[in-house]
């Protein structure tokens, strides 16, 4: 199903980990290299963390772009070829999801590791 739900009144909370699977070339290179020998294809090429409730149009989250950002994640509602799967963690405490969304909130702005993915490759 691409992009969002239609469903609007979904709410997204925070440590709700989103994935996506594009349709682009960039995103099937990432699947193709994203995965061992043997291994069965990759599903999906990119995660983030929801930051902060809301919609599926204004939760804001955190994730690992050229650099890793905080925005509203409501910009996967307009790329129609991208498919977006939410999951939520069932066993944290109030405090540990605190604890998590304050650790990836420390990322942003942080450089992409470039140089960690280069190596993965070889």
């Amino acid at each position: 199903m691409p992009g969002f739900l239609p469903d609007a009144d979904l709410r997204l909370e925070p440590c709700d980990i989103f994935l996506t699977k594009g349709d682009s070339f960039v995103s099937k290179a990432i699947r193709f290299f994203s995965r061992s020998f043997g291994e069965k294809r990759t599903e999906v090429n990119h995660v983030g963390i929801i930051v902060t409730p809301g919609s599926v149009h204004s939760a804001t989250a955190v994730e690992a772009l050229s650099k890793v950002r905080r925005h509203p994640l409501g910009r996967y509602g307009k790329k129609p070829k991208t498919d977006v799967a939410v999951f939520r963690p069932i066993n944290l405490t109030d405090e540990e999801k605190v604890k998590v969304v304050t650790k990836a909130e420390s990322y942003v702005n942080r450089a992409y590791g470039w140089p960690k993915i280069v190596t993965n490759l070889m």
